[in-house]
C-alpha cells in the first residue's frame, strides 16, 4: 500500500500537467471567472492530502522518499495558512446563499471591499497589480489577518441585517393577529 501511494505521486511529481498541483506559485487567492466567480486558493487539495499522509505515513514508521518529503516540507511551511485561506473562500463562495435577496443590495459595499482586497491585495490603486505570493511568509500573515477582518465584517454585517429582517418579520406578523377594525388602538400602539 505505502509503495503504491510512493509510486502515485512520483508519478504524479513527474507528469507537468500534475505536477503543478503539488507547487504553489503565484497569488494567493483569485476568482476563478471560467468556474463562475468562485474565489479560489491557489494551494490545492492536493497538497493538503499529500501533507496529510505524509503525517500519518511517517507516524507509524514509512520512510517518506526525498523527492516527495522536500513537496511535502515546502507544503507544510504554508498548511496552516493554505487551510484558513480555503476556509474563508468557501465562506465567500458560500455568502450568497446564506443572505435575503432583499438585503443583498445592503451588503454591496462590504462584498466590493472584499473583492477589492483580493483583487488589490497590497492596495495597489494604480491599476497595475501587486499580488502577495506564497514566498513571503510576513507578507501572507498580514494578508490573512486583513482577509480575516473584511470577512468578519462581512459575517457581522449580514447577522446584524438578518437580525433586523427578522425581528420586523415578527413584528409584522403580531399585527397580522390583530383584528384592525375591533382592536383599531392595539395596532396602532404595536406600529
Amino acid at each position: 500500500m505505502f509503495e503504491k501511494w510512493v509510486n502515485n505521486i512520483k508519478r504524479a511529481l513527474s507528469d507537468p500537467n500534475e505536477k503543478a498541483k503539488y507547487e504553489m506559485t503565484g497569488q494567493l487567492m483569485e476568482f476563478d471567472y471560467e468556474a463562475g466567480g468562485l474565489l479560489k486558493v491557489n494551494y490545492s487539495d492536493k497538497l493538503v492530502t499529500l501533507v496529510k499522509d505524509a503525517r500519518v505515513l511517517g507516524e507509524h514508521g514509512f520512510k517518506i522518499p526525498k523527492a516527495i518529503h522536500g513537496v511535502t516540507e515546502n507544503a507544510k511551511k504554508f498548511y496552516k495558512e493554505g487551510v484558513t485561506l480555503k476556509q474563508v473562500a468557501n465562506f465567500y463562495n458560500s455568502m450568497g446563499t446564506q443572505m435575503i435577496d432583499c438585503q443583498k443590495p445592503m451588503m454591496l459595499e462590504k462584498l466590493q471591499n472584499f473583492e477589492y482586497l483580493i483583487k488589490n491585495p497590497k492596495g495597489n490603486k494604480s491599476g497595475k497589480s501587486q499580488n502577495v505570493t506564497w514566498a513571503d511568509p510576513i507578507e501572507i500573515e498580514m494578508y490573512i489577518k486583513q482577509v480575516q477582518a473584511r470577512a468578519t465584517e462581512l459575517i457581522a454585517e449580514n447577522r446584524k441585517l438578518r437580525k433586523v429582517h427578522l425581528n420586523v418579520t415578527d413584528m409584522i406578523i403580531e399585527l397580522m393577529n390583530i383584528d384592525l377594525l375591533k382592536n383599531r388602538n392595539q395596532w396602532k400602539e404595536n406600529m
